[in-house]
């Protein structure tokens, strides 16, 4: 069987780029995303650049069992995944006491339950084989609380700790473990957290140049991937502020983007 690279979240943003650039590196990709019809698009579009099938697998990641689905079909399809990806999120803007618990739920199951499900699924067969990839996408928020967007953060927050324990334990194997930590990107992820108009200012980065920036990360080795320059500078101030600080500090960013 070949080896396949599964990338969820790839019908559009970052995942989309990631699949492109795992294509145009050889790698044979299923991709994964609730947007059945984008997924179709973007299906089309890679056979015709790219020569070659690309399986995909239309699954809502925010629903129980759904990681279980998605190892289930790719056994039915009898295609080996070596290397995981988990792009697929969204985020919810407001006060928790305000905003409705089942996106909350929702967004759990998704960063937290089924991208640490889908990680236990398929590492059996790396560690058989010695040899796989993992990739979690994170983001820069996860390293500070942020008020307002609570469980969003707390969710990455975790997608990064999980991803360096594992790295960790993997440490002896010829499996690479990375966490991609993004800043403000220019992707339709604003307004999915309930911000119809995004303000993308000089620090915003772009997709294609954060998906390639945690693709070489990757194949590398490293544990932990930040693009653009400023956002290692943003992360090492980070080091020396003290929560509470800083989360007033995001308190205060968030209610002006609102405004």
């Amino acid at each position: 069987m070949e080896d396949y690279a599964l990338i969820t979240g790839a019908a559009s943003g970052i995942g989309y780029e990631l699949a492109k650039i795992f294509l145009e590196n050889n790698y044979h990709v299923v991709l994964v995303d609730l947007n059945e019809t984008q997924l179709h698009i973007v299906k089309e579009e890679f056979e015709k650049i790219f020569q070659k099938e690309v399986p995909v697998i239309c699954c809502d990641l925010s629903q129980s069992g759904a990681a279980d689905a998605v190892f289930k079909k790719t056994n039915e399809m009898k295609i080996q995944i070596n290397t995981l990806v988990n792009n697929a999120g969204f985020g919810i803007i407001g006060f928790f006491k305000d905003t409705e618990w089942d996106r909350h739920e929702k967004l759990l199951q998704l960063t937290v339950i089924n991208s640490t499900r889908l990680v236990k699924l398929y590492l059996d067969n790396m560690l058989s084989n010695d040899s796989g990839k993992i990739l979690n996408v994170a983001s820069l928020t996860g390293f500070v609380p942020g008020p307002m967007m609570s469980t969003y953060y707390a969710a990455k927050s975790y997608l990064i700790s999980f991803t360096l324990a594992l790295a960790n334990e993997l440490g002896k194997t010829n499996i690479k473990v990375t966490v991609l930590c993004p800043g403000l990107t220019k992707t339709n992820f604003s307004k999915g957290t309930g911000n119809g108009k995004p303000i993308y200012g000089t620090f915003s980065g772009s997709p294609e140049f954060v998906a390639r920036h945690g693709f070489n990360a990757l194949e590398k080795g490293k544990t932990i991937a930040i693009p653009y320059f400023y956002n290692k500078l943003i992360y090492n101030i980070l080091k020396f502020v003290p929560k509470r600080r800083a989360a007033r500090i995001i308190r205060r960013m968030l209610q002006k983007k609102l405004e």
